[in-house]
């Protein structure tokens, strides 16, 4: 008898929440015009974009820097890091040898 109840409960949550999708769906209407995301008509923003990449592809950027000898001359002063013990592989589980928390 209790199956047969659960069974019920499940299907009356499951029939909510369709309806409930379809009522909100309904009265929430389309958010934005489909024109208005197909095109861009004027000095929108996708005309400002287009024009940024442009300027951005007009930049040259000389590499012969790169073979100068002042800029080989460079030294690396790094120091390595030593390799670290690694922690725990989940920070958030509870640590081991201790029960469960009352």
């Amino acid at each position: 008898m209790s199956r047969k109840i659960n069974l019920l409960k499940v299907a009356a949550a499951v029939i909510v929440v369709v309806v409930g999708f379809f009522i909100y769906s309904y009265f929430k209407g389309p958010s934005a015009p489909e024109e208005a995301l197909l095109t861009v008509e004027g000095g929108g923003v996708g005309q400002e974009f287009t024009a940024f990449l442009a300027d951005l592809q007009a930049i040259k950027f000389d590499q012969s820097f790169f073979n100068d000898d002042l800029f080989r001359g460079f030294r690396d002063f790094s120091v390595p890091i030593a390799e670290q013990p690694v922690g725990r592989p989940n920070p958030f589980a509870p640590l081991p040898g201790r029960g469960k928390s009352k």
